[in-house]
């Protein structure tokens, strides 16, 4: 059953997309047009009371729908109301919870959600968040996903920080009902996880899959770019440094320095550097390097290529890294072997986390 279906007639999306109605402009310091990056990430922990939407019974859980507001400030109707799956066992002997933060696309959100319901069917209680701007929480008249992948960098970073603070909303959900919380994020997730536990003490351990970071490698390599390289042909390019991949390159000047000098999320947001640095996991990678990370990679992935996946290995500072032979879309098919992993490693369940993966 997909979400629209169990929301019925409830009412809960407007039919006008108010996303032209973003109030960019109160961001906007002097002619630099750069946003003030700590107001958009500006979170504060109150107590969540959510609504439950729907429930079932499966053998080995309990599977139910939430949802609760938003804090971020600068809501479309759409997006206003954080959606989150829960899945709680039906026997458990541990206080760990384990939050996914899938990626993009439709088919992913569907298919990602076994992720949680076989956590929970080992007695780990999981949790699903939906995010803005994807599915059932994307504004009319654009696509589900595309705000993260836009040209238009002032663009993606409402969605990448609105994601963020969602994702810390429910966070302060699960830290209501359970002592210890470890956060998964896969392929876009991992990155907006990343952001997220540099951002929150409260998250215990973090396991990335199939994901990367460095903006100038994911622009002009990806296979998941072609339509943003597109765009960019199409702009003034005195309107956008990184038009070009020359111009992104000198953006990109000097940001392994910059990398080493971080010592908070404050050097970061209140850095002079271009926006797209905001919002960048590479640049908050180097906050957990005293944190329990890990990373686990596809061999032949082409959305995450091995440049932008090395450097933000780099810059975690080389946490444990496991490695499937498949390509990004083709990871699901080793689903139970990264599971398996993630249950070792977050919640110490089975062998030792840390030995590599063999076939």
């Amino acid at each position: 059953m997909s979400l629209t279906q169990k929301l019925g007639e409830r009412g809960r999306f407007a039919k006008v997309s108010e996303l032209e109605k973003y109030d960019t402009k109160r961001y906007v310091q002097g002619n630099s047009r750069m946003l003030a990056a700590s107001s958009m990430y500006e979170f504060h922990i109150k107590e969540v009371h959510p609504e439950i939407l729907y429930q079932s019974a499966k053998k080995y859980y309990k599977n139910s729908l939430i949802s609760f507001s938003s804090p971020y400030s600068n809501c479309t109707p759409e997006t206003g109301t954080i959606f989150c799956d829960v899945f709680e066992p039906i026997k458990t002997d541990t206080d760990h919870a384990i939050l996914f933060v899938p990626g993009i696309g439709d088919i992913a959100s569907k298919i990602l959600k076994w992720f949680p319901g076989n956590f929970a069917k080992y007695g780990i209680p999981s949790f699903y968040i939906h995010l803005p701007y994807m599915v059932e929480r994307t504004p009319k008249k654009i696509r589900s996903g595309e705000l993260f992948m836009k040209a238009d960098v002032e663009k993606a970073f409402l969605a990448f920080s609105h994601s963020v603070v969602d994702i810390r909303e429910t966070l302060t959900f699960i830290t209501q009902r359970y002592k210890k919380v470890s956060i998964v994020g896969y392929s876009l997730g991992g990155m907006l996880s990343i952001i997220a536990m540099a951002m929150d003490e409260r998250i215990e351990k973090g396991v990335f899959v199939v994901t990367g970071g460095n903006f100038f490698h994911i622009d002009w390599e990806s296979s998941a770019t072609r339509k943003l390289r597109k765009e960019y042909q199409k702009m003034d390019k005195s309107q956008i440094p990184c038009g070009t991949i020359e111009g992104c390159a000198k953006v990109h000047e000097g940001m392994y320095d910059f990398i080493e000098s971080v010592s908070s999320v404050k050097d970061i947001l209140d850095s002079d550097k271009y926006l797209c640095y905001k919002y960048d996991p590479v640049f908050f990678a180097p906050l957990l390097r005293q944190r329990q990370v890990s990373m686990i990679t596809a061999s032949y992935d082409k959305v995450f290529p091995p440049n932008s996946v090395n450097d933000l290995w780099q810059a975690l500072g080389k946490p444990p890294i496991f490695k499937i032979p498949s390509g990004h879309i083709t990871s699901v098919l080793f689903r139970k072997r990264i599971a398996q992993k993630v249950m070792e490693f977050a919640c110490l369940r089975g062998s030792d986390p840390f030995q590599p993966i063999t076939f």
